[in-house]
């Protein structure tokens, strides 16, 4: 999940606090934009340029924070305090570097944050997950509300290549009722799994994008879905979870409609 929070600072008033929660949107209307929503960092990939862009008229002042979200299963989102906040995010830190720290955007220009991954020998696999709070203020002169365009971004990072851990995903309780398919996306492993949801014909092509970038971490334990597959042909149809190899994986899992 990808989230974008809006801030409007008006001096020496209450701030209103307007928050969106999206899911690979595009934000051209808003000032500071993403073009990727995800950030991952393993021995495959060790460093990326992470890119923004400033849609506004106006130089965008910009600096990057980190905050952790904790899930219980069935994906259900887990408060933490601010002290356990803190432990979470102290034990993220030390396996990446990132720079800059602070950076202006000038109106329609692009801006690159680095991020490197730190190797950490004689460790087991491990994984690790943080969400990157790129926050930006307009700069202008003004006495009005000025907004503030916090982004944050879901980032995954391990320690070792994908063949040192063990995970997989299946599907359970699947149920098809007339047009309407449902089941349950399970994990099993210690790695978390970024993919596609696709209903595919018979010859593997594409009919249906059902959901993108679902994401399904090992605390979610599991995801419930439920789509609508009208235009599926059951002789040979298929559900299928595919990973994107963009986030560091590349396993494939399917079931037939056929029979459910």
């Amino acid at each position: 999940m990808y989230e974008l929070h809006m801030i409007f600072q008006k001096p020496n008033t209450l701030s209103i606090i307007l928050l969106i929660t999206l899911v690979s949107c595009s934000f051209k209307s808003i000032s500071a934009s993403l073009s990727t929503y995800r950030i991952f960092l393993g021995p495959e990939q060790s460093n990326i340029k992470f890119p923004l862009k400033n849609n506004s008229i106006y130089t965008e002042k910009c600096n990057i924070s980190f905050s952790h979200q904790k899930y219980g299963p069935g994906a259900t989102p887990v408060q933490l305090s601010e002290q356990e906040q803190k432990f979470h995010v102290d034990k993220v830190k030390p396996w990446f570097r990132f720079s800059p720290r602070q950076f202006e955007i000038a109106p329609n220009i692009w801006q690159s944050v680095a991020f490197n991954l730190r190797r950490r020998p004689n460790t087991e696999p491990v994984e690790l997950r943080v969400y990157a709070s790129i926050t930006c203020i307009e700069q202008k002169q003004t006495t009005g509300l000025t907004p503030v365009i916090s982004h944050n971004v879901p980032m995954v990072i391990r320690s070792h290549k994908n063949g040192s851990y063990q995970a997989s995903v299946s599907f359970e309780n699947i149920r098809k009722q007339a047009d309407k398919i449902s089941f349950r996306l399970q994990h099993n492993g210690n790695r978390s799994f970024v993919g596609d949801i696709i209903l595919q014909d018979k010859t593997g092509k594409t009919v249906k994008m059902l959901e993108r970038n679902v994401a399904l971490y090992p605390e979610m334990e599991y995801k419930d879905f439920t789509f609508g597959i009208s235009n599926a042909d059951e002789n040979g149809s298929q559900i299928v979870f595919k990973e994107n190899k963009s986030y560091g994986g590349s396993e494939i899992y399917k079931f037939d409609l056929k029979g459910e």
